[in-house]
């Protein structure tokens, strides 16, 4: 009887000793948290948080901004369901077993690493503004809520989460592989997704269709620059890459080294029902980003002259992570002679600055050519500066420059600087008129583009990030089958250099993707495409300093040409703006420009040579003459490229059936001897 008293005073103590067991706390701001919790925890008053205390309270445990860095302690509240350890000094969450919290936020930490296997009920979890590269939310089935925005993540997986349809993906600039296939992508939502995320490269979803309709909204987010797709069984965390050269063999082939490289050919990848492009650089040489599948990729044949080997080939990729190399080889059908020009300005025609402009001539035939460039400009409101090139002759309206021994599919530039004349000459609203031509010295199989007019009007301010349609808002519906000309420029006006910048261009239905050429960059870039209309141009490690370091040197641009659909009508509109990125700053959205398809020009100005348009230009016999003026024509003098007068007429069309192919210069003169002179190609 003795002993079994003694043990069961023993048996007594010992739960006594259990429950009133003394938690210890190395962190001394976590335990003076707990002591003065409300609502109360200490609720002996005795200075301890017991394991009885711990385990008891089921509240919210709020522990924000108390300077805690370690939480040892805190797993022996297993009844909590919300814990907020926000504003606090935590480097490292380790793996507690509450499996009755629901929420958990760790907002504005330092934390580098976080164990979640054990939280197998949490639904809620915010985790912004620490300094985790990784994270594995696997084990949380029920997370419907996850905030990790401002964290150097790298990659990011919640296919395990059913139940998630909110998550905050935003500032996540070091992310480059995004797994959103958990099967509730329709029901799923984020605010301002994407932004601050440009090294994303790959994003697997439930289905593509929904993503691009219920989570990433094309129509305000603008096209995405990252890879898609249902398919996320990869081992790295890329997309696809095909690279090679595009070369054009001048008798030797295209390995040996008199092979001539094929800048600005379009290589195009089509997979699965998507298509995705690059151009050749100026070496040739291409990178084509593109999807999983059976890859069947091509180039586009830019000229019927030519032909390529192979036409194309078939790239079977498995995943992402792969790469593979195809080399294109151009081969001349028939001897080939094509010079063409185009003219830009690099900057804002503003009364009394300068204006510097680009002349981009390419041979675009199969032999090396030789020739002259001939710009002819208006004397009385511009004044010739300098040339990037010398003037082999130059009158007070015309300079002309030598091009010699231009080879296959080469481009060269001349830029030339004007300055501008002062009101009242020149004014706001004004129109600067040029004509670029290039004369070869043999003949010229297609002189349709061996002429380039630009009117280019005059204003007294300026966006630095803008785009433009060198064409004009109208352009008559026989000058359709033509390339418009675009040029968009961009000015780093932050507070630090720009070390890349990246220009998404949607491009308006009525274009033709295929015929997208580069005609200027002010830095070396690269070209993606996906599906024909969504262009992105980036300058990789363009390191562009900031306007208030280098005003000129904080400015660049690219320009490109472009037909419109062969089935254009009249009516038609091609509109358009862009999107420029700095770095991972919000983008610029630039003006919206557009040029509609007429077959009656407008009257633009009260300017004469303005009212007056000669249509078709170019033409294979007639051409009319359209005066919206109040002036009458009387007369017509047409002249040779040579400045030999060849056909006189009163009538308001001109037959030139009879001339040979080339240039000629018409001379329209009014009643009152006013004349002015218009530049037609006769095909």
């Amino acid at each position: 009887m003795r002993s079994i008293l003694l043990f069961s005073l023993f048996f007594l103590s010992f739960l006594g000793g259990i429950q009133a067991q003394t938690l210890s706390f190395p962190d001394a701001n976590l335990k003076a948290s707990l002591l003065y919790h409300q609502p109360p925890i200490d609720l002996n008053a005795d200075n301890e948080i017991q394991l009885s205390e711990a385990q008891s309270f089921t509240g919210d445990l709020m522990l924000s901004s108390k300077e805690i860095s370690d939480i040892s302690g805190l797993e022996n509240f297993v009844n909590v369901t919300v814990l907020n350890l926000n504003f606090n000094n935590i480097s490292n969450f380790t793996s507690i077993a509450l499996n009755n919290l629901t929420y958990l936020s760790l907002s504005y930490n330092n934390l580098t690493s976080i164990d979640l296997s054990s939280l197998v009920n949490l639904e809620e979890l915010v985790l912004n503004d620490n300094n985790l590269s990784a994270i594995d939310v696997s084990e949380n089935v029920a997370l419907t809520y996850l905030n990790i925005r401002g964290n150097p993540l790298l990659s990011l997986d919640v296919s395990n989460n059913p139940a998630l349809t909110e998550i905050t993906l935003l500032e996540l600039p070091q992310l480059t592989y995004l797994n959103l296939k958990n099967g509730n992508n329709e029901n799923m939502s984020s605010v301002e997704p994407f932004y601050d995320m440009g090294n994303v490269e790959f994003v697997c979803v439930d289905n593509v269709d929904i993503f691009f309709e219920n989570f990433y909204i094309q129509e305000w987010m603008g096209e995405p620059w990252f890879a898609v797709s249902t398919h996320c069984d990869f081992t790295e965390n890329q997309t696809n890459l095909i690279t090679g050269t595009v070369k054009y063999d001048v008798g030797e082939g295209c390995n040996d080294e008199s092979a001539v490289a094929v800048p600005n050919t379009l290589v195009v990848s089509e997979v699965n029902g998507f298509e995705y492009g690059t151009l050749a650089d100026e070496d040739g040489n291409y990178i084509l980003y593109t999807g999983e599948g059976i890859n069947t990729v091509g180039v586009n044949s830019f000229s019927e002259n030519f032909g390529f080997t192979p036409a194309s080939q078939e790239v079977n990729f498995t995943g992402y992570g792969n790469q593979a190399t195809v080399n294109f080889c151009a081969q001349t059908l028939v001897e080939y002679n094509d010079l063409s020009i185009v003219m830009l300005p690099l900057g804002s025609a503003i009364p009394g600055l300068n204006t510097t402009y680009k002349i981009s001539y390419t041979n675009q035939g199969s032999t090396v050519l030789n020739g002259n460039v001939v710009l002819t400009y208006d004397h009385t409101l511009q004044n010739f500066i300098s040339a990037s090139e010398t003037e082999i002759n130059s009158t007070e309206n015309t300079l002309s420059f030598e091009v010699l021994n231009l080879a296959p599919f080469q481009t060269q530039h001349i830029e030339v600087e004007f300055a501008n004349a002062q009101p009242p000459t020149l004014n706001a609203g004004d129109e600067l008129n040029f004509i670029a031509e290039i004369i070869t010295f043999t003949s010229d199989d297609d002189v349709t583009n061996n002429s380039y007019i630009l009117n280019f009007n005059v204003v007294n301010s300026y966006d630095p990030n803008d785009k433009r349609v060198l064409e004009g808002s109208q352009v008559h519906i026989d000058d359709a089958e033509k390339y418009l000309n675009y040029i968009i420029r961009f000015q780093n006006t932050g507070t630090a250099n720009a070390q890349k910048v990246a220009i998404r261009d949607t491009l308006s239905a009525n274009l033709d993707w295929s015929t997208l050429k580069i005609i200027s960059a002010s830095n070396d870039y690269h070209v993606n495409i996906v599906n024909g209309n969504a262009i992105e141009f980036v300058f990789n490690n363009i390191d562009l300093p900031y306007k208030d370091a280098d005003e000129e040197g904080s400015q660049g641009y690219i320009a490109y040409k472009i037909k419109p659909k062969s089935d254009i009508a009249v009516g038609d509109v091609v509109s358009g703006d862009a999107a420029i990125y700095f770095d991972f700053n919000e983008p610029i959205i630039t003006n919206e420009v557009s040029t509609e398809f007429i077959e009656n020009l407008s009257v633009a100005s009260p300017d004469f040579l303005a009212e007056v348009n000669l249509y078709p230009n170019p033409t294979s016999g007639v051409v009319s003459i359209q005066n919206n003026s109040a002036l009458q024509i009387e007369n017509v003098e047409v002249y040779s490229i040579t400045g030999q007068k060849v056909l006189t007429s009163t009538s308001v069309k001109i037959d030139l059936s009879a001339l040979s192919s080339g240039i000629y210069f018409v001379k329209l003169i009014a009643a009152e001897g006013t004349s002015i002179t218009k530049k037609v190609v006769k095909e």
